[in-house]
């Protein structure tokens, strides 16, 4: 019995209590992060940190589009009996997003590390055209910028008139090497284009993901019709000028010509000496034009003509020099008794210029006077005069200046002149006026000397004039520049009774003449309004009923007496020929109101004289 018993516990043991033997499992392990990227590679790993109990028989990675790949999926085998490897994925695909993770294997099965997504690089490229370059009238550089997007791009130029574009041209760089993340500079040279034309273009970038087109720019190659300014003529002469203009060919071979006439159907051409010219900016030209006419009116205008079409300036006139002589009569000079100087000036407008004067004692003139520097030219006012004697006293002359070039004639306004009736021994002139039978200057003496030359004594001092028994003048208050010449020189009786005080031909008049004088304008009591000036600018107060019908225009000298000047604006004093008696000779007193009364005067005073013609 015992021995069955032991039997029996050896067989519940058997079965009862558990082998000590471990089983094994799948290993544990860790996937490391996905580095060094590319379009078609990238590098990952594991580490395996338990082997489940059993040798490792395999291991690496394992990657698919989806989550969580498994060694049924693409994966790497990796040698060696570390725990921690690094694979190598290839053959990837760009611009894909992937997940990988590590795995081990043991007689257990296979364990997974957790997965790590991850995204190829590359993409369709990207570009951007940029500015245009050297351009010239038949070529252009075509400048951009593509990102490859790390694939290797083929870069072209689509360009032509229209957005159809119809050409093509490879850039200088494609293609593009796809290993960077960044725009890459692309250019290309464009030749044998047309000369003044807008293009269009465009970059078209091409790389295995795709063909993408940059936006639409636009370009102009060189050259447009001419760009003409018509500039000012200058170097004017009589028959000559200088044509100026501004010409812009706008980098095309341009001619170039002045039109120029007297219209602006112009009907002349004369090419300038840069007749073609290349520029692509204003060139000056010029030409010099002759033959022309006198004092004409021309227009010119600058044309220019390229392959393009042609283009004038504005029209412009200029005026050669010359015209018809400008005249000016002028005041006449020297004017004496018997003789005068004809003055004028003349501007002969630049052209050889004749002229002469025409005189005579009426506006219908009658005789022709040739006038001194004749002829001549030149552009400025010349004097021109012409003296002559012969005239008649006391007469008035009418004489104008007519000058006459290739281009008309030109009459000066009528100017006038009187010759006077005496010469004083000073050379004072003098007119006259005839009253009924008598000739009497118009004018006070106011000689300082005696006809003989002798020097007639100037007395200054009141007392000492009052004092003298001889001869003596003076102006009124010893003012010679405000009153000798308007009212004329005082003198005493003494220098009166010498008989050689008035002009050769005349004397100072006797009371007989003067009562003549008187008689013949009504008597004294109306014939002081006959003899006086007219109005208040030398008379004072109103001067009423003064006509100065005579001529005679008796002017209110005053007087110089005992107590000195006085008188003045308001008498008239005029010495007679005859003496009164030992101390007094005779005058002829007008004044205010107008009477002329015959007085006995002392003869040292002073008066004025007025001379009757002998």
């Amino acid at each position: 019995m015992k021995k069955q018993f032991n039997v029996l516990g050896i067989i519940l043991t058997i079965i009862l209590v558990p082998s000590c033997e471990k089983k094994s499992v799948p290993p544990s392990l860790s996937t490391t992060t996905v580095t060094e990227i590319s379009t078609t590679t990238a590098i990952s790993g594991g580490s395996i940190t338990a082997d489940g109990g059993a040798p490792i028989v395999s291991k690496g990675v394992c990657w698919n589009t989806s989550d969580d790949p498994t060694i049924e999926s693409s994966k790497t085998t990796e040698n060696g009996d570390v725990l921690s490897f690094t694979s190598n994925i290839t053959q990837l695909s760009p611009n894909t997003s992937y997940y990988v993770r590590a795995y081990a294997t043991n007689n257990a099965g296979t364990g997974y590390g957790k997965s790590v997504s991850f995204k190829t690089h590359g993409d369709k490229p990207a570009s951007n055209t940029l500015n245009t370059s050297n351009i010239t009238i038949n070529s252009a550089t075509l400048n951009g910028s593509v990102n490859p997007n790390f694939l290797s791009t083929t870069v072209t130029f689509e360009y032509g008139v229209s957005t159809s574009y119809g050409s093509t041209a490879t850039a200088l760089e494609s293609p593009v090497v796809g290993d960077t993340d960044g725009n890459v500079s692309v250019k290309a040279d464009l030749l044998e284009l047309t000369f003044g034309t807008t293009y269009h273009f465009r970059i078209k970038a091409e790389n295995s993901l795709g063909i993408t087109y940059s936006n639409d720019m636009t370009f102009k190659t060189l050259g447009q019709v001419p760009a003409s300014i018509t500039q000012a003529a200058t170097n004017l002469n009589i028959k000559t000028a200088k044509l100026n203009g501004s010409v812009n060919p706008n980098s095309l071979s341009t001619t170039i010509i002045f039109e120029w006439g007297t219209t602006t159907s112009y009907g002349n051409s004369v090419a300038p000496s840069q007749s073609t010219i290349i520029a692509n900016a204003p060139v000056y030209v010029n030409t010099d034009l002759a033959g022309l006419n006198p004092g004409t009116t021309y227009h010119f205008r600058v044309k220019a003509t390229n392959v393009l079409g042609t283009t004038n300036g504005d029209d412009l006139t200029f005026k050669t020099l010359g015209d018809v002589p400008t005249v000016i009569t002028e005041p006449a000079q020297n004017v004496k008794i018997t003789s005068a100087t004809l003055v004028a000036s003349v501007n002969p407008n630049y052209l050889p210029t004749n002229f002469f004067f025409e005189f005579g004692t009426s506006t219908s003139y009658g005789s022709l006077l040739p006038a001194s520097q004749y002829p001549f030219s030149g552009g400025d006012f010349l004097g021109t005069s012409n003296s002559f004697t012969g005239l008649t006293s006391e007469t008035t002359y009418h004489y104008r200046i007519i000058a006459e070039n290739e281009l008309g004639k030109s009459i000066g306004e009528d100017v006038t002149f009187t010759t006077y009736s005496a010469e004083d021994a000073d050379q004072n002139f003098y007119h006259s006026v005839t009253i009924g039978t008598q000739k009497w200057l118009n004018e006070n003496l106011k000689n300082t000397h005696f006809g003989n030359g002798t020097a007639i004594p100037y007395i200054i001092n009141n007392s000492e004039w009052n004092n003298l028994t001889t001869s003596a003048y003076c102006w009124y208050n010893n003012d010679e520049t405000t009153n000798k010449n308007t009212y004329g020189a005082l003198y005493n009786w003494y220098a009166v009774n010498t008989g050689n005080l008035c002009p050769t031909g005349w004397h100072v008049p006797s009371d007989v003449e003067w009562t003549t004088l008187i008689d013949f304008l009504g008597g004294n009591s109306v014939a002081g309004t006959k003899l006086k000036e007219t109005g208040t600018l030398h008379w004072i107060g109103s001067n009423p009923n003064a006509t100065n019908v005579s001529g005679f225009t008796t002017l209110p000298a005053g007087d110089r007496g005992n107590s000195g000047f006085g008188n003045l604006t308001l008498g008239a004093y005029f010495w007679h020929s005859t003496e009164y008696s030992i101390w007094g000779g005779q005058i002829t007193y007008i004044q205010y109101p107008p009477t002329a009364d015959i007085l006995p005067f002392n003869k040292e005073y002073g008066a004025s004289v007025r001379c009757l013609k002998n």
